[in-house]
This record gives structure tokens, sequence and C-alpha cells, in this order.
């Protein structure tokens, strides 16, 4: 009986155990990047960057049809983001709404985009529509968060069709409510993944 107590009051110490995690993952029609830091005990350890690169088509070594595939991965990224916003939306606002309640403190959090599609009138309408979803979240999250500091840039590019994401985030709790969070986010991406995997094929 003695031993169990033991065992669990070193596992509650653990999970109280202040931690500081930081976040990088950038998007392009091109690919991904992700990386993630954590600071535990003193020590800082880094995963390695994940970098996923989309596979070249003959097409991409033709210039003059160069632009119809980067348009194509474009319209595959904004058609994946419509048909699966509402998915999206609880995944963010979950999170969220978890770091409200537990005070998880946000030291830093960065979030830079551009946004251009063939038609310039599609391109206004989908930033938008972006700006007021992201400046909506950063409100409530400055309003009703531990959110220290943050830089937005939300630009349009009407001149070379792409979609740019690139985000970053300082997070300092303790590694319970980390891995409390980093279910939250398995949860709900990983069906999201396998969506995106079988959109592009």
């Amino acid at each position: 009986m003695i031993v169990l107590l033991i065992v669990i009051a070193v596992i509650a110490i653990l999970l109280a155990v202040p931690i500081r995690a930081e976040i990088y993952f950038e998007y392009s029609a091109g690919g991904t990047s992700f990386t993630a830091g954590v600071k535990l005990l003193g020590i800082r350890l880094h995963m390695p960057r994940i970098k996923r690169t989309e596979p070249k088509t003959d097409s991409d070594d033709e210039p003059e049809k160069e632009d119809q595939g980067g348009n194509s991965r474009i319209a595959t990224a904004i058609g994946f983001i419509r048909e699966n916003f509402t998915e999206i939306k609880e995944l963010v606002y979950d999170i969220l709404e978890y770091m409200r309640r537990h005070l998880i403190k946000i030291q830093k959090l960065t979030l830079s985009t551009v946004i251009g599609v063939p038609d310039a009138m599609e391109t206004a309408l989908l930033y938008g529509a972006e700006a007021a979803f992201v400046y909506n979240i950063v409100g409530v999250m400055d309003r009703h968060m531990r959110l220290v500091s943050h830089d937005i840039d939300l630009r349009t590019d009407y001149n070379d069709p792409r979609l740019y994401a690139q985000f970053t985030s300082d997070i300092r709790t303790n590694v319970y409510h980390m891995f409390a969070v980093t279910v939250i986010i398995l949860r709900r991406a990983l069906p999201l993944l396998k969506k995106m995997k079988k959109m592009i094929g």
C-alpha cells in the first residue's frame, strides 16, 4: 500500500513539473515543415524538423504548365479547408477552451499567411473570411486567456497565386496539461489528416 502511494505521489509530482513547449509549422503549396521543442527541468529537447515536399510531376519541368500544377495544389488545399471548416474550427476551439479553463500561458503566438488564387474576387473573399476567423479568435484569446504577446500578419497576393502559412507558439504549462492538449490535437487532427490523404490520393 505504501509503495503504491509513493508511486502515485511520484507520478503526480512528475505531471506537475513545469514545461515550456515551442511549436513551429509552415505550409506552402510545395510542402509542409514542422518542428517542436520542449524545455523540461532546465533541459532543452528539440525534435528534428519534419519536412514533406509535394512530389513533382512531369508537368513541373515544363514552364508553361507549372502554374497549372501550382494552382491545382492551391485549389485542393482551399477545397479541403472549405469542406472541413467545421472540424477545423472545432479543433481550434477545443484546444483554446482547454487552455482557457486551465490558465495555460501563451508567451508568444505568431501567424503569417499569404492567400492568392487566380481569381481576384475569390482572393478578396477568402482573405475576408480568414481575417474574420483569425482576428475573432485572437481577440477572444487576448481578453480571456493568458496571451502575453501575439503577431498576426495576414496578406493577399493578387499577382502570384499561392497559399502560405507559418505558425509559431511558445507555451508555458506543466507536463499534465501539455499531454492533455496533445491528446485533444491528435483526437481531432487525425481524422482530418486521413481525409487530406484521401483527397490528395
